[in-house]
């Protein structure tokens, strides 16, 4: 998305007739020539004084119902991004949606204040319940993420103006939301394919027995994302039922989350207590999936079980429960060859729970995405027992360490990411020597774990010439721990102060981490460009002074140390989402 040119505003915003203002930008052959290159496809405001600036220049419009805007007329996107104080502009919604005529999406974003104001939330309700002032035909996507969006104003007034809306995301709706109220969304959209919808409270319901596929049928449907704060954990089997039997011939994503601390008792009795040896949903689950439509499933710990799994699925995303003595009740006992992606965060006692389940259950597992806290990770384990294991990403590991010793080549993994983990040294020498077929490392608040160390060396030597198809490097925020008391606590000594790239030429490329302070808020992927930040080149820092001025420094000031890459020529390296181009 585009902010609008100010010189386009300024021409716009002279104070001129509507007359002359309309027919300098519709029929004026000369400002057919320069809007022709100018019209706004897309719409992108951050800020409510932003949307009344863009609103200011077509007041006149805005007054006239009639009179359409030539140069908004094209726009097909609208984003709004307001503050947690900028509630009063959510009022000028309603005129931009007019005056956008053929609005296909529409995306409004509030930050939620912290503690929630009260004022605001009672003077926002109003303003949401008329968002739209008239019907919106050609509207087919709604992004809402507003501090409250109250049901019954959804109801009413909003989704009756949008019956061809296809993508809906609401977060929040308040107070409460039920299947009774999924089936009037499909009566008022019938055309929808993607729900995505973040409650307060899930209705205590039960499923209609006359609820079939033919009254308010979901025909398109094939992505459900519902998450409630309170309420839905006492009614996952409700939900389970509704879904196989509304829409068990097109859905194809699944995902049910609430909050488990919400229930009464002591947690380890709840799975339990609220399911007993009921087998009837699951049953129904499974065989309404018999054609193998469902490819992407994500449950929380309270269907963590294997009987849910379904024949086909391709993706499974779940939370087992942190209480290790329930783990032989959800883990994955049975094999399913068709699993080749999973999402697992947990927090087990030990590894060995995980690395069974992914011994007996997914052997063709080509896509693993693991976040478990304070236990040790074996990735040795990890990519012995998933020989097919291509992706792997591993977070908030307490200690990522590599034990074996034999020689066993892993050729299947092909990107490895880390994210806020714990490395011992040893891990690194031995990606090096069997990950030969690795494409792409990405190291993401990493620590370099080592043991017996009192004070941070000068330089530390990462060895990554034996990855000869290795073609990217990301790291960020790379620092240095140690191990040294009985009880193998980790210590923070120092952070990395340089990155100097060390070729076969005995070339360096040197990127010194102090001197460039533009780094992006959200870290990217490498393959995506980073828009506003200029790509620094090997000359603006190689001479041989700067290294030696660098090395004076982490020798001079406390925890700063410099970090040696060596690398084969192909790699292409970034540092602080800064990518390092050659010469």
């Amino acid at each position: 998305m585009l902010d609008i040119p100010d010189e386009v505003l300024y021409v716009i915003g002279q104070n001129l007739p509507t007359e002359d203002l309309y027919a300098c930008l519709g029929v004026c052959r000369q400002w057919r020539l320069v809007f022709s290159r100018l019209f706004w496809r897309s719409v992108y405001l951050q800020k409510g004084a932003n949307l009344a600036q863009f609103l200011g220049p077509f007041e006149a419009w805005a007054a006239a119902a009639d009179v359409p805007v030539p140069i908004l007329m094209h726009v097909r996107k609208v984003k709004l991004q307001l503050q947690e104080n900028e509630w009063a502009h959510v009022d000028d919604i309603k005129i931009l949606s007019r005056l956008c005529v053929h609005l296909q999406s529409l995306e409004v974003h509030l930050k939620r204040p912290w503690p929630n104001d009260q004022d605001m939330l009672t003077r926002l309700a109003p303003l949401t319940s008329t968002m739209f002032p008239s019907e919106m035909a050609c509207l087919t996507r709604l992004y809402l993420d507003l501090p409250e969006i109250n049901c019954h104003a959804l109801k009413r007034t909003i989704l009756p103006q949008v019956p061809h809306l296809v993508d809906l995301h609401l977060d929040r709706v308040d107070f409460s939301w039920g299947i009774k109220d999924m089936e009037v969304l499909h009566g008022l959209c019938p055309r929808l394919e993607s729900i995505d919808i973040v409650a307060t409270v899930c209705d205590n319901e039960r499923v209609d027995r006359n609820i079939r596929e033919e009254r308010n049928p979901a025909k398109h449907l094939h992505c459900l994302r519902f998450r409630a704060l309170f309420g839905l954990e006492q009614r996952y089997l409700n939900w389970v039922k509704y879904v196989t039997k509304k829409y068990r011939r097109t859905l194809e994503d699944l995902s049910l989350a609430g909050d488990i601390g919400t229930l009464p008792g002591h947690p380890d009795e709840v799975p339990d207590a609220r399911f007993g040896e009921d087998d009837a949903p699951f049953n129904l689950l499974r065989s309404g999936n018999s054609r193998g439509k469902l490819r992407y499933l994500r449950l929380p710990d309270a269907l963590f079980r294997e009987r849910v799994l379904t024949p086909g699925l391709r993706h499974v995303s779940l939370t087992p429960s942190q209480h290790n003595h329930l783990w032989p009740t959800y883990y994955l006992d049975t094999v399913d060859a068709s699993i080749t992606s999973v999402k697992l965060e947990c927090y087990p006692a030990d590894f060995e729970p995980i690395s069974d389940m992914l011994r007996r259950a997914v052997p063709n597992l080509t896509h693993l995405d693991l976040n478990c806290e304070a236990i040790y990770v074996e990735l040795d384990t990890i990519l012995s027992v998933c020989s097919h294991l291509n992706h792997l990403f591993l977070e908030s590991t307490d200690r990522l360490v590599w034990d074996s010793t034999d020689s066993e080549h892993h050729t299947a993994l092909q990107q490895l990411s880390l994210t806020e983990c714990f490395v011992e040294e040893e891990v690194f020498v031995n990606i090096n020597r069997h990950c030969i077929n690795l494409a792409e490392i990405v190291l993401n608040g990493v620590a370099l774990v080592s043991p017996e160390a009192d004070e941070v060396p000068e330089v530390i030597l990462l060895d990554l010439t034996g990855l000869s198809h290795l073609h990217s490097l990301s790291s960020k925020r790379i620092s240095w721990s140690s191990s040294t008391d009985e009880r193998d606590e980790l210590n923070y000594i120092g952070a990395c102060g340089a990155v100097v790239l060390l070729r076969p030429d005995n070339q360096e490329r040197i990127y010194d981490i102090p001197c460039h302070h533009r780094t992006p808020e959200h870290w990217q992927r490498p393959s995506q460009h980073v828009l506003g930040v200029r790509p620094l080149r090997d000359d603006d820092a190689i001479t041989e002074e700067f290294y030696d001025r660098m090395s004076q420094r982490a020798s001079e000031a406390h925890g700063r140390f410099i970090l040696e890459i060596s690398c084969l020529p192909n790699l292409t390296c970034y540092v602080d989402d800064r990518r390092l181009l050659r010469e």
